[in-house]
């Protein structure tokens, strides 16, 4: 028997905290980031060029920079950060948070991405290939919204494939 979960009363402990997130798109030309609150708005965007960029510690602070200048330029305590999730192109192992392969960023090889950002920021990370994260947003929130199966194709500096499959993210054999 199926046990329905209580509705959260406004007020009540089990309303989701107070805070803020940030979105960072990695790309091989620019590092894009979107500082929302709790509910998913967008608050402010920020964004910075990568070109030329190998080292995946510069990124990361370049990370670290533009979450500091978001929070500051909208009055927001650094402590009110819950976390923050990372787009990387390439291969991506979502478990262990690492980038196992990329072209577009200089040939990044087993990058601990998500212990790089956490140990930085101070706040959980989550890292996900780009283009499987605008396929889930567009499944929450966009044109595939109650689709159960669809390819997201993105053209930007390369060309990715976000899959879901029966409402969830195909991640592929060996994250690919």
């Amino acid at each position: 028997m199926l046990q329905q979960k209580p509705s959260r009363a406004v007020g009540s402990s089990q309303e989701i905290e107070a805070g803020y997130v940030v979105g960072a798109d990695i790309g091989g030309t620019s590092l894009r980031l979107a500082l929302a609150d709790m509910d998913g708005k967008v608050v402010a965007k920020w964004k910075v060029s990568t070109a030329g960029i190998r080292d995946p510690h510069v990124v990361v602070d370049l990370i670290y920079e533009g979450v500091e200048e978001l929070l500051r330029k909208n009055g927001i305590e650094r402590n009110l950060l819950r976390a923050v999730a990372a787009g990387a192109p390439g291969v991506t192992d979502v478990e262990e948070g690492v980038v196992i392969a990329t072209s577009y960023l200089m040939g990044w090889r087993d990058v601990p991405l998500r212990a790089l950002l956490e140990d930085r920021l101070g706040v959980p990370a989550a890292v996900e290939n780009d283009v499987n994260t605008a396929a889930i947003a567009e499944n929450h929130i966009g044109a595939a919204q109650g689709v159960r199966d669809f390819v997201f194709i993105a053209v930007g500096t390369g060309i990715g494939a976000g899959i879901v499959l029966n409402g969830r993210l195909f991640h592929g054999m060996d994250w690919s």
